[in-house]
């Protein structure tokens, strides 16, 4: 009996963690790697939404802004690149998903964060970018989970 009540107490406390917590600051990590997913109030906000995410390697900060398309509407993070470098600009699927594993919509400044994150092809993409062919990095395809506001 004291098992199942410490178990409903944790349940009801992650719950309420996940939807305490703003999307703007929040930050997401794969278990065991150094990368960081941070969402920041966007330098340029556009009508998809407020923030920005910010993807942290031991290399770089790369910044991306957030897309949906219309239609079927599959969501994007759009790399933002220096007018030099712009022939680069590429795009990954984003799949956001609550403690639920319901799929959700882009952060938004003033919602809750998402508490799980799902970027299939983000490895792919920074792995085989000829922008870093010097440079490689490993990104693995895992699910990013909120580490903190």
């Amino acid at each position: 009996m004291r098992i199942a009540l410490m178990l409903f107490i944790l349940a009801c406390s992650t719950t309420a963690h996940a939807k305490e917590c703003p999307a703007e600051g929040s930050v997401y990590k794969i278990e065991g790697e150094t990368l960081e997913l941070r969402f920041v109030k966007a330098t340029e906000p556009n009508a998809w939404s407020g923030l920005e995410a910010h993807l942290i390697t031991p290399l770089r900060t790369i910044r991306y802004s957030m897309t949906a398309s219309n239609g079927y509407s599959i969501q994007y993070l759009v790399e933002q690149t220096t007018e030099d470098d712009s022939e680069n600009e590429s795009s990954v699927e984003i799949f956001l998903f609550d403690e639920n594993l319901k799929t959700l919509g882009l952060p938004q400044i003033d919602k809750s964060a998402a508490r799980y994150i799902f970027l299939p092809g983000l490895g792919v993409q920074k792995y085989y970018n000829p922008a870093f062919d010097r440079d490689k990095e490993f990104v693995p395809t895992e699910m990013w989970r909120l580490q903190e506001c």
